[in-house]
């Protein structure tokens, strides 16, 4: 695994990671930032904060890559080292920030093609299948609060978000090559050694 330039913009390196952490990867895992992309990015850029993700995706369908997708990212707690990371950027409903973002509780157009493309890669560099999960222990495509209190948060990304799952395994199923050989139930693949 490795960092992915060709579909991200390099935004890290980030002190909040573990090299080379990923025990293995089951899927991608849906998040919602509660901000906006140059503030999520920033935030994550922070040392202090002790947040990370993979990836960071705009409203308008930007993405950046933060953490390689060989490092564990520090944003699901317990779910860490299995499953990849993406922020979407937006507010949910109970973020203070809501009101004066109205709307911003759901993916725009452009963020679900997004997500659609991260999704797809996870399937073809991983193995990982084109699915829906809301199961940790799972594959797939999931969401933060699937994962409960063991992952920290049991409201992420919220209902609007986990409504539109389908309009992202949609949009991967677009763009999506035949994946390589599937790994074995644990095996993670690595990048080479430079």
């Amino acid at each position: 695994m490795a960092l992915w330039e060709d579909l991200a913009s390099w935004r890290g390196p980030t002190a909040n990671r573990v090299p080379n952490g990923m025990v293995e990867v089951r899927g991608l895992v849906v998040h919602i930032a509660d901000g906006t992309y140059e503030g999520t990015i920033s935030h994550q850029q922070d040392p202090d904060t002790e947040t990370s993700s993979h990836f960071i995706v705009s409203r308008e369908g930007d993405i950046a890559q933060m953490v390689d997708t060989a490092d564990k990212a520090w944003t699901q707690r317990a779910g860490n080292g299995h499953w990849l990371s993406v922020e979407c950027s937006g507010f949910s409903v109970g973020s203070p920030h809501h009101a004066s973002h109205p709307g911003w509780e759901r993916l725009t157009d452009e963020q679900i093609a997004a997500l659609g493309r991260i999704f797809a890669r996870v399937h073809e560099e991983c193995g990982v299948p084109l699915a829906l999960t809301a199961d940790p222990s799972g594959t797939g495509l999931g969401h933060h609060s699937m994962g409960g209190k063991a992952w920290g948060h049991d409201k992420c990304p919220g209902p609007p978000i986990i409504a539109q799952k389908p309009d992202i395994l949609a949009a991967a199923r677009q763009v999506a090559r035949p994946s390589g050989p599937t790994p074995s139930p644990g095996l993670v693949v690595r990048r080479a050694a430079p």
